[in-house]
C-alpha cells in the first residue's frame, strides 16, 4: 500500500480473503472465487466480492491508486 501499487495490493488482498474463506468453508483456497462467494454468503459478500472484481480489473487496465485510495480498501479486508 505504501509503495502505491494497486496491483500487487488487490492480489494480496485478494489472496488473504482466499485463505481466511478456504480456512472457514474447508476447501482449497483456489476454489475460494466470485461465483463461490456468492453461493456461500447468499448476497453479504458485496464487499468480498468487491475486491475480487477490483484486483481482476486492475490486473488487466493498469488503473492507479494512491496509498490515500487503498485506504478504505485495506480497513475492508481487515
Amino acid at each position: 500500500m505504501r509503495a502505491n501499487d494497486a496491483k500487487r495490493f488487490f492480489e494480496v488482498a485478494r489472496r488473504a480473503l482466499q485463505e481466511r474463506l478456504a480456512a472457514a468453508w474447508q476447501v482449497p483456497a483456489g476454489a475460494v472465487t466470485i461465483p463461490e462467494i456468492r453461493g456461500r454468503l447468499n448476497g453479504r459478500g458485496d464487499e468480498v466480492r468487491a475486491v475480487f472484481q477490483a484486483a481482476d480489473e486492475i490486473a488487466y487496465s493498469g488503473r492507479r491508486f494512491t496509498a490515500t485510495d487503498l485506504r478504505p480498501w485495506r480497513d475492508l479486508v481487515e
